[in-house]
């Protein structure tokens, strides 16, 4: 009777087989995990008149992100300190302008948290220059393009100074201002968007290391990306469709790949979009929640320090701030041993 081929080899060379499969098992790297998106319900804080964007920085140097909102009703900017629970406390006013959209960065290098202001119909921004103490000082106006309804921060020219970005809603335009470092900026430079801009956000969408624009177009339903060259100019424009009259734009990591994704505050639709990044200064198709009446500005942060991204949303109408807590983890990875 014939036997099986298998009893001829040594035992020791099939543990050593065995041993050797089991090695390169253990050394398979796990593949990280694309999340859904998910938030949870909404809570409401009380700020001045009409507000219309929103801005977040740790003000008071505790340790816990603060909200700034502007209010088109009035001249103001309100400042709304956090307890790092997810919860803030009653808000405070300061003069700004003619307010309509707010961004923050230290534009005078004292290492405290300042505040520039769009000016709509002023055709300026101002800058408050902070205290490091939740308070800030008297404004200082520069000259934008027409109606700057938005205003975003970045390096744009590579000297290591801050610079401004504005969304120029009549001249259909952005503005950028070169920053000294001390606190002052130069004459507007301005390249041509698409109608009824209202929003303008800066992030490197396609992995080169230079800093493009996402600008938020109104009557278009649409987000248009313009790609930076690294020299303080930008390219042409390339669109993406969002909610209904998407009035605001930001960035951030909403599904944990690593990769820059867009939130949209839409004023017709009452939510906010969710567009996914590709990595190539594309963007998947839009994925919608609910906000609040008049939906009409959105910014990021972790405002439960649990790890994840949250939204806080400005609804004009509603006179409020909506908390959208994040259900997934910014950069989350596999976890799977």
């Amino acid at each position: 009777m014939r036997r099986h081929v298998l009893t001829r080899i040594p035992i020791y060379l099939l543990i050593l087989a065995l041993g050797v499969y089991l090695t390169m098992l253990h050394d398979v790297q796990p593949v990280a995990a694309v999340h859904p998106v998910s938030f949870a319900p909404k809570m409401d804080f009380g700020v001045g008149d009409r507000p219309t964007s929103i801005a977040m920085g740790d003000f008071n140097s505790d340790g816990n992100l603060d909200l700034a909102v502007t209010n088109a009703g009035g001249t103001t900017v309100s400042i709304l300190l956090g307890t790092g629970t997810g919860s803030f406390a009653g808000k405070v006013d300061f003069d700004s302008g003619s307010a309509y959209a707010v961004t923050t960065g230290d534009f005078n290098n004292d290492g405290k948290i300042d505040l520039a202001v769009a000016n709509g119909p002023n055709n300026t921004v101002s800058i408050l220059l902070g205290t490091g103490l939740g308070t800030f000082g008297v404004k200082t106006e520069f000259s934008t393009g027409g109606n700057p309804q938005s205003v975003a921060v970045g390096d744009f020219n590579g000297d290591g100074k801050l610079d401004l970005t504005t969304a120029n809603f009549d001249n259909n335009s952005v503005s950028i201002l070169l920053g000294t470092g001390a606190g002052t900026f130069g004459s507007n430079t301005e390249f041509a968007t698409g109608s009824g801009l209202n929003s303008v956000a800066v992030a490197d969408f396609n992995g080169d290391g230079k800093l493009d624009l996402a600008v938020s177009n109104q009557n278009s339903n649409s987000v248009s990306i313009l790609l930076g060259t690294g020299m303080g100019t930008f390219g042409t424009k390339t669109d993406f469709t969002t909610g209904l009259g998407p009035i605001k734009v930001a960035v951030g990591d909403f599904n944990g790949d690593g990769k820059n994704d867009l939130v949209t505050a839409n004023e017709t639709d009452n939510n906010v979009s969710i567009l996914l990044g590709t990595g190539i200064g594309t963007f998947g198709a839009k994925v919608d929640f609910e906000s609040g009446p008049n939906t009409f500005g959105v910014a990021l942060g972790d405002f439960n320090n649990d790890g994840k991204l949250d939204l806080a949303v400005a609804n004009r109408d509603g006179q409020s701030v909506s908390i959208l807590l994040g259900q997934v983890a910014a950069n989350a990875e596999d976890t799977r041993e």
